[in-house]
């Protein structure tokens, strides 16, 4: 099913902190924003507790509290973490892969404590990793408890199954099937998502690895293929921070421009009672930005990028969002309907979709008081 693509931002207005940590984080069908009072606000998929633990439903479709007094917020695919100021890491939502490994319920509904005197965290798929004060980066998720990966630390990304971890003698090693390895030297910042990894040298130099494909998700031309050593995207001294996504990335240099590469695309998904994917249709591409960064957007803060959404927070404190709403991603208080019917080939299970099209680009204004 082919949808006429009109973008119309789906707008709401946060004040943020001034520091470097991620005000917007979001992975899956839900995302998480930070506003100066340290109130974590979410909104999207809720079918695990991801989004606001401890409430039932499905979708939340406009943004509402979810945790308070926190520093930094990290989102995987169907459970959240946020800091709080006291460098206390909690998690909420799914656990059956050992997500919020201090606990041993599937779905947990009040945010548990999983360390004291973390400085950083990050969340991709149903791994996570963070790093304390004294420098040690734990690795934990995909049924594992967590482990110590690396000392020293000052930055992880996590990723599908992998982490990056950026030391304080300015390496980045990455870590994934017991085996941690030497990438790259010399580098001030990382960031990862799904199969994609990024690493930005103190020349100016932005490298990449990872999975490869036609959609440029990896700012490399060509076809699909796996990058295994990391390979020159581009230089620039401008670069302020990098914002990995699974089809699409980005970076925000430090006149605050926005420059973006790789695939939005539209999808919808059928969950079922328990959480778990049903179904998926990839209805094409809503937005092809190439295999080459270009600058789309100024005055812009901070990124966050979904399965198939991107929220982006600008200098004036407004949020806007676009892409897929079928679980109420854009938070502007409606979704995307969808059904699961039998394939006519009689092997399996297809989505259909029954609302119109007007729910995934919506144009009601939302602001967070």
């Amino acid at each position: 099913m082919k949808r006429a693509f009109i973008l119309i931002l789906a707008l709401f207005t946060l004040a943020l902190p001034a520091f470097s940590e991620p005000m917007l984080s979001a992975d899956g069908a839900h995302i998480l924003a930070l506003d100066s009072s340290g109130n974590v606000w979410a909104w999207g998929s809720n079918h695990r507790g991801e989004s606001i633990p401890g409430k039932t439903g499905e979708r939340i479709l406009a943004p509402e509290i979810a945790f308070e007094n926190a520093s930094l917020i990290a989102a995987g695919q169907q459970f959240s973490m946020a800091i709080d100021d006291q460098g206390n890491l909690y998690a909420w939502g799914d656990n059956r892969e050992r997500q919020i490994f201090a606990v041993e319920d599937e779905k947990v509904a009040i945010p548990a404590l999983l360390m004291e005197n973390v400085v950083y965290a990050d969340a991709c798929d149903t791994f996570a990793a963070c790093v304390t004060q004294n420098g040690e980066c734990f690795f934990w998720g995909g049924g594992a408890d967590k482990t110590m990966i690396f000392e020293n630390a000052v930055k992880c990304e996590a990723g599908m199954n992998f982490v990056l971890c950026l030391t304080e003698d300015a390496k980045v090693y990455e870590y994934k099937a017991g085996e941690s390895n030497l990438m790259l030297e010399n580098v001030k910042d990382i960031s990862a998502s799904g199969e994609s990894r990024y690493a930005l040298s103190s020349d100016g130099t932005l490298y990449a690895w990872g999975a490869a494909a036609p959609d440029g998700r990896l700012a490399m031309p060509g076809g699909a293929r796996y990058v295994e050593a990391p390979e020159v995207v581009c230089r620039t001294e401008n670069i302020q921070a990098l914002h990995a996504g699974l089809t699409l990335s980005g970076f925000i240099t430090t006149e605050s421009e926005l420059c973006l590469w790789g695939t939005l695309y539209s999808y919808a998904s059928s969950i079922d009672e328990g959480g778990t994917v049903q179904a998926a249709l990839v209805d094409g591409a809503l937005l092809s930005y190439g295999s080459e960064p270009i600058l789309l957007y100024e005055n812009v803060k901070d990124a966050a990028f979904g399965d198939a959404f991107i929220a982006l927070l600008f200098e004036s404190g407004d949020v806007y969002t676009w892409g897929s709403n079928d679980f109420g991603q854009l938070g502007n208080g409606c979704f995307t309907q969808t059904a699961l019917v039998e394939a006519e080939d009689d092997e399996g299970y297809e989505v259909e979709i029954i609302s119109s099209a007007d729910s995934v680009f919506p144009n009601v204004p939302i602001t967070l008081k």
